[in-house]
C-alpha cells in the first residue's frame, strides 16, 4: 500500500503506472452521488479517455439512477446497478473517488477482498480509510474535484470548457457555492478563477444545470418543512430535525433519489440559518428498509462526521456535512420515528463534540 496526502510528481508517477498497466478500469464513487462524487467520476473518465482512447473504462454506481445532470459531459456513460460486485470480475483496476471505505460504495463490501484487482482511492474525507494499493487522501482539499483538478488539469496550458465545468461543478457542490471556505482552504479561489476564465463559465448558468428541481422534489421539501421541529437536549446545541413517514413516501411513490435530492435542498436552505440553531439533520426511510440521516452543521454546532461515526452508523463525510444510515436486519423495514428515538436516547447519554 502506498499512501499520499497531496498530488505531487511521485503520486502522479504511481497513479499513471496503474493506468498504463490496466487493460480494463472501473471508476466508481459512493451511493446516492452528490455533485462532487459525480463531477469526480466524470472528470476522471473524460480525461483518461482522452489520453487512453483504446482502454476499456466504465463508470458504474451501485445506486439508483440520478436524474437532472445530463448536461455534463459523458453523463450518458454512467451506469447505475443494484450490485456492482457482479461487474467487478471483468476489471483489473478499481478506482474509487470521494470516499475511502468500501462500505460507502457497495452494500457487500466484505466480498471485495475476494477479488484479485488493484485498487486506487482518491478522496478528501477524514474518516479512517480501508486499505488500498494506492491512496491519496487529503482532508485539507475542499473536494475530490479539487484533487482531480491538480492531478489532471492544473498542468494543461488551456482547460477546455466541458472539463472546467465538471471541476467547478464538484467544487461548488462540496463547498456550498464557496460558503464553507475558511483560511485553511482559501487556495481554492485561484483554481475557481482559472476554471471560470478558461471555461468561459457563467456560474449562475452552470448552477441552473444541476441545482434546478421538479415539482415532486418541491413536494418533498414541503413535507420536510411541515415536519420540522427544534430538539433541545441538555448540554447539546439546539438542533433542527425533520423527517418523513413511510406512508408519505409510499403514497407519492417517491424514489430514494428524489428523497435524497429534496432532503439536501431542504437542509441547505433551512438547516443552518435559524438563530441559535447551529446544526440540523433529516431522517429518511429508504426502499431497502434502511433509514438514512443527512446532517449539516456550522461553527458552534456539532461535528456531524464524528456524530455519525460515534452512533455506529454506516456512512461518513465532513465535520460540517455528513450522512449515515441505520442498516436493517434481513427482511426488516426500519421506522424513521424509532430511529429518531434511538438517536435522542444516545444523545442523552453522551456529550457533544463541537466543530
Amino acid at each position: 500500500m502506498k499512501t499520499f496526502t497531496r498530488v505531487d510528481s511521485k503520486f502522479k508517477d504511481e497513479f499513471f503506472k496503474y493506468i498504463d498497466s490496466a487493460k480494463s478500469i472501473l471508476i466508481t464513487s459512493h451511493t446516492n452521488p452528490d455533485p462532487d462524487s459525480m463531477a469526480s467520476v466524470l472528470l476522471l473518465y473524460t480525461q483518461l479517455k482522452k489520453s487512453y482512447p483504446q482502454k476499456h473504462i466504465r463508470i458504474i454506481y451501485e445506486s439508483e439512477n440520478v436524474y437532472g445532470w445530463g448536461y455534463f459531459q459523458n453523463f450518458d456513460k454512467v451506469e447505475f446497478v443494484e450490485n456492482i460486485l457482479i461487474e467487478l470480475h471483468t476489471f483489473d483496476l478499481l478506482i474509487l473517488v470521494d470516499g475511502n471505505t468500501f462500505n460507502r460504495f457497495t452494500k457487500k463490501e466484505f466480498i471485495i477482498n475476494n477479488f484479485k484487482i488493484n485498487t486506487v482511492c482518491i478522496d478528501h474525507h477524514r474518516s479512517q480509510p480501508d486499505k488500498f494499493d494506492l491512496e491519496l487522501i487529503n482532508p485539507l482539499a475542499t473536494s475530490t474535484s479539487e484533487i482531480l483538478y491538480n492531478l489532471l488539469l492544473s498542468d494543461l496550458k488551456k482547460i477546455d470548457k466541458r472539463a472546467a465545468e465538471l471541476a467547478l461543478f464538484g467544487i461548488l457542490g462540496d463547498t456550498g457555492d464557496l460558503e464553507f471556505i475558511d483560511s485553511t482552504k482559501s487556495s481554492i479561489f485561484p483554481i475557481v478563477q482559472r476554471l471560470v476564465n478558461e471555461g468561459g463559465i457563467d456560474i449562475s448558468f452552470l448552477k441552473s444545470k444541476y441545482a434546478a428541481y421538479s415539482e415532486r422534489i418541491f413536494l418533498v421539501i414541503q413535507e420536510l418543512t411541515k415536519n420540522s421541529h427544534i430538539l433541545k437536549i441538555p448540554d447539546w446545541p439546539q438542533v433542527m430535525v425533520s423527517l418523513y413517514s413511510k406512508e408519505f413516501v409510499l403514497k407519492n411513490t417517491l424514489t430514494d433519489s428524489e428523497l435524497s435530492q429534496g432532503g439536501k435542498i431542504f437542509i441547505y436552505l433551512f438547516g443552518r440559518s435559524l438563530i441559535k440553531v447551529h446544526w440540523a439533520f433529516t431522517v429518511t426511510p429508504r426502499s431497502d428498509g434502511s433509514v438514512s440521516l443527512s446532517l449539516r452543521s456550522q461553527l458552534e454546532g456539532v461535528n456531524v462526521r464524528l456524530f455519525v461515526e460515534n452512533l455506529g452508523l454506516k456512512g461518513g463525510g465532513h465535520d460540517r456535512s455528513a450522512g449515515g444510515s441505520f442498516i436493517p436486519s434481513q427482511g426488516e423495514n426500519l421506522d424513521p420515528n424509532q430511529c429518531l428515538d434511538q438517536i435522542i436516547s444516545w444523545m442523552r447519554l453522551h456529550q457533544p463534540i463541537l466543530v
